[in-house]
């Protein structure tokens, strides 16, 4: 029959108690056949020790983590608008479709953009242009908050296709939404030389821009 054995240790000058739990059932403490230690709340397992099938991480309790990118936002210009060496605030935008699966959603009201919840947004625009004049001209994009201030643009240049001039350009910005009333954007365009078109269309959107909320 294995026995067990109690041994104290020459160095030490401690006193270890064994104390029974509060309990009126009877138990059994199965010891391991192998030799090791015990571990306590105390101790520190190596991550190089754990072996087998891990359970799945419950995620409940965890606190102070983001869910992660939730809402996307694509709209587009559905028509033609236009553009003169005045910035022009680009108004009568389209949802995509597929932002169906956003249980909230963008409202733009005369080119005024407002944001359906508060949070950290990347704008990600971008404009098509077709225009006559010359290949030095030039065209601008840019993103506005609700005090005007022009936060941020993009340029393109002209390129000179078999039938028209075209060009684009592209101007991002993270706006902070700390209140979704007054907390607005807008979107202008501008072109240095002429009168140019914005090209809109549903087909393969070609003036269009992206909300992603990045965090609360």
């Amino acid at each position: 029959m294995s026995k067990v054995k109690i041994e104290g240790h020459a160095s030490g000058t401690g006193t270890l108690n064994i104390a029974a739990p509060n309990t009126n059932t009877d138990r059994t403490l199965t010891l391991p056949d192998g030799a090791g230690e015990i571990l306590t709340n105390a101790t520190s397992l190596p991550a190089a020790n754990l072996t087998g099938t891990l359970p799945a991480i419950d995620g409940s309790a965890l606190t102070g983590l983001s869910a992660g990118v939730d809402e996307v936002h694509y709209w587009y210009k559905n028509s033609d608008f236009s553009n003169t060496t005045t910035q022009t605030k680009i108004s009568g935008w389209s949802q995509f479709s597929a932002n169906s699966a956003n249980s909230n959603t963008m409202s733009e009201s005369s080119g005024d953009w407002t944001f359906p919840t508060t949070g950290v947004w990347l704008v990600k625009l971008h404009v098509s242009l077709t225009f006559s004049g010359s290949l030095n001209c030039y065209t601008q994009c840019s993103i506005h908050t609700s005090d005007g201030t022009e936060r941020t643009y993009g340029f393109g240049t002209t390129v000179n296709s078999t039938t028209e001039l075209t060009s684009s350009a592209t101007a991002q910005y993270v706006h902070n939404v700390s209140n979704t009333s007054t907390d607005t954007l807008s979107f202008q365009t501008v072109t240095s030389i002429g009168t140019s078109v914005g090209i809109g269309g549903s087909f393969r959107p070609r003036t269009n821009v992206v909300f992603i909320k990045l965090r609360d």
